[in-house]
């Protein structure tokens, strides 16, 4: 099903107050356009906003059923090594 137009509303909201705050100090927003510039063109960095601003319920929907599938996913545990027996130097 479709994510409700308040929910999509939220989660662009969201977004856009990470990447204010992400982008707070001139350091911070040259970091971003050199991301920009290794993956795609440092001037994608200035329209990631609008990009964002275009995506649809039905985008998100179509994404989620190509690349959340039960084939794309790795299940796997991460358990806590067995405590020591023997005291341990302070």
């Amino acid at each position: 099903e479709l994510v409700s137009d308040d929910e999509l509303t939220r989660a662009k909201k969201l977004l856009h107050a990470s990447e204010a705050f992400e982008s707070e100090t001139i350091t911070d927003v040259a970091e971003t356009l050199g991301e920009y510039a290794t993956d795609l063109e440092w001037s994608d960095a200035l329209k990631a906003s609008d990009r964002r601003n275009a995506v649809t319920a039905e985008m998100v929907r179509e994404t989620c059923a190509r690349l959340l599938t039960p084939g794309c996913r790795i299940i796997a545990w991460s358990l806590p090594e067995a405590a020591a027996t023997e005291p341990q130097p302070a």
